[in-house]
């Protein structure tokens, strides 16, 4: 006897019983082929079902990427202290919010997805943005660096912070004069000081954030102390931070804006003044601090490793530090 397409079939009586006719054997042919093609299409696709079980984690739907700059700049530096803030849109903040921190040294507005040159001509940015935000690295720099960057990705309601003095060593004494809405000055010396702004951001649900910035002085040595956050005691140790919560500003910011906030250098021993000053080698220095909204492709302004003179920690604190 031969094979099923061997032509010949068995001679004799068996022929009727034990062999099937010609349509049924090419449709039990046909249903064998099927069996095999389908097993070796499942063996196929497996690996590339397996690929994806690997694909890389996304980002938390709530949360968002902010690009931080602090920079320093000498007070004699016009394009900085005078020019760039006529490209500044500072009534984007309600007026009430602008009187209160121009009293306490302090100003700020909103910077659109091209930034004023004088930014530009300070920060050293490249024509194009880098691709990859999550590559950032720490950079062999000096002890004052003259640009300190950081990307942050933050969830919708939660806290980081913005070092803007005392990063390196805390001030040993700090006196503070404070303005309120009345017009009534309130001044306190500190001791063991680090200033910082409070940054905390709320997703809008259209791509947008609303952004939300504290001045605090951190002083004092650390201490255990009992804070309430979400309806739960929690025990902290570390130096007492005061904030000032009558200075907070909000503002709205668009994918690609950005929020800059600096002080009216002439302002001597207000919060502004000494959040944003500094003595440095013998000369007093100003600071400005650049808070970007990212891109949903995320775009940073400048390519880690670029600059030497760049550091990525330096005057930046993390987030989620809930305090």
């Amino acid at each position: 006897m031969l094979a099923l397409d061997g032509g010949r079939l068995p001679e004799g009586p068996q022929r009727s019983r034990a062999w099937p006719s010609h349509s049924k054997r090419k449709t039990l042919h046909a249903a064998i082929l099927a069996l095999l093609a389908w097993f070796w299409s499942g063996c196929a696709a497996a690996p590339a079902r397996h690929t994806a079980l690997l694909a890389p984690a996304q980002k938390p739907p709530e949360s968002v990427g902010l690009e931080i700059f602090v920079l320093r700049y000498l007070p004699d530096d016009l394009p900085l202290s005078q020019h760039l803030w006529e490209q500044v849109d500072e009534q984007q903040l309600p007026p009430g919010t602008r009187r209160l921190l121009a009293a306490n040294g302090l100003r700020a507005g909103l910077v659109g997805v091209q930034l004023p040159e004088p930014l530009v001509q300070a920060m050293n940015l490249p024509e194009r943005p880098a691709e990859d935000p999550e590559s950032t690295q720490l950079l062999e720099v000096a002890q004052q660096p003259r640009l300190a960057r950081r990307l942050l990705q933050i969830r919708s309601g939660q806290q980081g912070r913005i070092i803007t003095t005392g990063e390196f060593a805390r001030h040993a004494e700090l006196a503070v004069l404070v303005r309120n809405e009345q017009g009534e000055v309130a001044g306190r010396t500190y001791r063991q000081v680090m200033g910082l702004l409070a940054l905390e951001v709320h997703g809008l649900g259209d791509g947008r954030i609303r952004l939300e910035l504290t001045p605090q002085i951190e002083h004092g040595e650390p201490q255990r102390t009992v804070v309430a956050r979400q309806g739960i005691m929690h025990y902290e140790f570390g130096p007492a931070r005061e904030s000032f919560d009558e200075l907070r500003l909000s503002a709205v910011l668009a994918p690609g804006q950005s929020l800059l906030m600096g002080a009216w250098p002439e302002q001597a021993g207000t919060i502004g003044r000494q959040l944003f000053g500094e003595r440095i080698s013998g000369r007093e220095e100003q600071k400005l601090v650049l808070i970007r909204l990212l891109q949903p492709q995320a775009d940073v302004l400048l390519a880690p490793g670029r600059d030497p003179q760049l550091s990525e920690a330096s005057g930046l604190a993390g987030e989620g530090d809930g305090k």
